[in-house]
Order: C-alpha cells, then sequence, then structure tokens
C-alpha cells in the first residue's frame, strides 16, 4: 500500500480558477524559497500520512471539475502522487499541478516526467518574493504555465493577470486560507 503525507484537503474552493476545485496540498518541500507562503509545510515529517486510496476517495468524493495539487512540494512525493494521479477520474476532471521546480527540470527528472500527462496546466518554477506581482494565479511572475491541454486555454488571462481570491475558513479547530495571497501579505498560522 501507498501512502502520500498531506498537509491539508480542501473539499471546494473558488479561488484557483473560473470553476470549483478540491485542493489537495502535500507535506514537505526541499525547496525552501524564502517568502514562502506555507513554511509549516516543508517539514517532510509534518502533516498526516494517509493511503493513496484514502486522498483518491477524498478526490472522488468532493465531484468537483478541477483537481489542485500543491504543496508542500508535491513532487517530493512524486511516486505516490502518480499512484494517485493514475487511479483518479479525468473523464470529467481537470488537474492542476503547483510545483517550485521549472518546466525544464520536470523534464530531466524520468520520475517527474511521467507526471505531466495527467495534468492540463503546470505552474512551474521557485517563488521569488521580489517578482510577487499581486497578479494571476500564480506566486510570482517568473513561474511558467504550461497549458498541455486546451481546457484552460480561454482563462489564460485570468492565470496570468486575473485577480486573486482568497477564502478564509474558521472552525472551532482550524482556520484555513485557500488562494494566492497578494504581494506582502504575511501569514503566521
Amino acid at each position: 500500500m501507498t501512502f502520500l503525507r498531506v498537509a491539508d484537503f480542501c473539499h471546494k474552493t473558488t479561488a484557483f480558477g473560473p470553476q470549483p476545485a478540491c485542493v489537495l496540498w502535500l507535506q514537505g518541500c526541499t525547496r525552501t524559497c524564502p517568502g514562502c507562503i506555507a513554511p509549516m509545510w516543508q517539514d517532510p515529517a509534518g502533516g498526516q500520512e494517509h493511503s493513496v486510496a484514502k486522498v483518491h476517495s477524498w478526490i472522488e468524493q468532493s465531484d468537483m471539475p478541477v483537481l489542485v495539487v500543491s504543496g508542500g512540494e508535491p513532487l517530493d512525493q512524486w511516486q505516490g502522487l502518480h499512484e494517485l494521479m493514475r487511479t483518479t477520474s479525468r473523464d470529467a476532471r481537470s488537474a492542476i499541478l503547483y510545483t517550485g521546480y521549472t518546466y525544464t527540470e520536470l523534464l530531466q527528472h524520468s520520475g517527474f516526467q511521467s507526471l505531466i500527462p495527467f495534468f492540463d496546466l503546470l505552474i512551474c518554477g521557485p517563488y521569488i518574493e521580489e517578482l510577487n506581482d499581486s497578479k494571476g494565479l500564480r506566486g510570482s511572475s517568473n513561474q511558467e504555465l504550461i497549458f498541455r491541454t486546451a481546457r484552460f486555454e480561454a482563462w489564460r488571462e485570468w492565470f496570468v493577470s486575473g485577480a486573486r481570491t482568497l477564502e478564509v475558513e474558521i472552525r472551532s479547530d482550524f482556520v484555513r486560507m485557500t488562494g494566492i495571497p497578494p504581494a506582502g501579505m504575511h501569514l503566521n498560522f
């Protein structure tokens, strides 16, 4: 049985594009970009370990038209992510991957390369705080948007320069912020 170390899962959000999405944040990041929005998700021993089958059931139960995978650094768990994406229904669901690796780095690593076909949109590259222009659905303007299919092509401008939306969910046992924050917004959770 394969496991993934999960930082969080959101069943429904509209903060990552024109369609409702579920979001899987994987725990652990070796990239450690200065100014990272989620430094608490860098520790590879943090989060909670769940079977790929359990994570798969969350995605299927969410019934959202888009799956967003982010982190931490999701490619630090590429084997488990590959198994998850292989088993996740893609008929009516689009998928977006956020990674701190550049597209060139993805192409140079056979494991990372094997994940590319599962995603319609890749948002690639390290977060550079000085290049956060508060526009679009990428953290900083250096990050590449690789539109692999036509599923998001009509919304290219939204991803490049559209207004950002943040959603905050407050419950008695946790607070979750979903979305890409504007430049200069630092969170201390």
